[in-house]
């Protein structure tokens, strides 16, 4: 297990298959790209997020996807794991200068809110998502603001809010 307590991403890296608990925040950085492989699986503290400003690109695979969840492994009831309950983390939002970004069979649940983008360039691909899971959420799951998003062969379920929240832009499904 690798612990990470509130880490900049400053310079291309890349995350290989393993387990992730983040404290506070990962984030990011402009300028650097993070590349996550397969069977990745990120654990997030309650509050903690994921802040891209640079790049992020998710490449997990049909059977070995990259999961995004909440750190709690026990159970609130016999039959209810903590990993069903919303709302244990953040969330992942990709910032204005974040662009080229994919998540590739990825599984994100149990936040505050799936995926934000906030406003950006919309003649530039700021991200794909291909043959995800996004659910199980108290806000949105998927929220874009001014932006150029393609979603592709994906769930997104089960919000509080909205499913799909989308103000302005370029995006397709």
């Amino acid at each position: 297990v690798t612990f990470i307590y509130g880490d900049s991403i400053v310079k291309d890296s890349t995350m290989s298959a393993g387990h992730y608990v983040v404290y506070d925040s990962l984030c990011v950085n402009a300028g650097a790209t993070l590349n996550i492989e397969k069977n990745a699986t990120f654990y997030f503290h309650e509050n903690a997020f994921m802040k891209v400003d640079g790049v992020l690109n998710v490449k997990g695979e049909p059977g070995s996807p990259v999961v995004f969840r909440g750190d709690r492994t026990d159970n609130l009831f016999d039959y209810l794991p903590y990993d069903r309950v919303p709302g244990k983390w953040g969330g992942l939002v990709f910032g204005s200068t974040s662009n080229g970004n994919t998540l590739e069979h990825c599984d994100i649940h149990s936040a505050e809110f799936g995926v934000k983008v906030e406003r950006g360039d919309t003649t530039v691909q700021r991200l794909v998502i291909r043959s995800s899971k996004i659910q199980n959420f108290t806000g949105n799951a998927l929220e874009t603001y001014v932006a150029h998003v393609d979603v592709e062969n994906s769930l997104i379920a089960n919000a509080q809010g909205n499913c799909v929240k989308v103000v302005g832009g370029n995006v397709s499904f």
